[in-house]
């Protein structure tokens, strides 16, 4: 059984819903189409390329979900053992709330925009 595998049923274990699996299974395996290897050889620099990557292509707070549950991956994976270093630490994802909107908006969405992906260094 692979690693993504392995970590979904741990988190079934912990009582996660279906749909919260679902959403880990899709995420982890375009992460890993995108990177092109093992989900676990990934670099904190792969990771910060695929948060820009998300920044540019999805929805504004899209970054920012994909940089929780990566996260949530890579500690799970430290805690396994599978992993010496966890590539998300000291990543994160500041969203700066749009403008408030008037009557005479359109109506869309209002999420707020990725501002800056951070890495700090552990």
């Amino acid at each position: 059984m692979d690693s993504k595998s392995t970590f979904l049923d741990d988190r079934a274990l912990a009582g996660r819903r279906s749909s919260t699996l679902d959403r880990y299974e899709l995420l982890l395996g375009e992460f890993e189409s995108w990177l092109g290897d093992a989900i676990l050889k990934a670099t904190r620099q792969d990771l910060k390329r695929y948060l820009g990557h998300h920044r540019q292509t999805r929805s504004p707070n899209g970054a920012a979900f994909v940089n929780r549950h990566l996260r949530s991956f890579y500690r799970w994976a430290l805690s396994e053992g599978l992993i010496n270093d966890d590539p998300s630490v000291g990543l994160s994802v500041k969203i700066e709330p749009l403008p408030h909107r008037t009557a005479s908006d359109d109506g869309g969405s209002a999420t707020g925009r990725v501002v800056d992906i951070r890495c700090t260094e552990p």
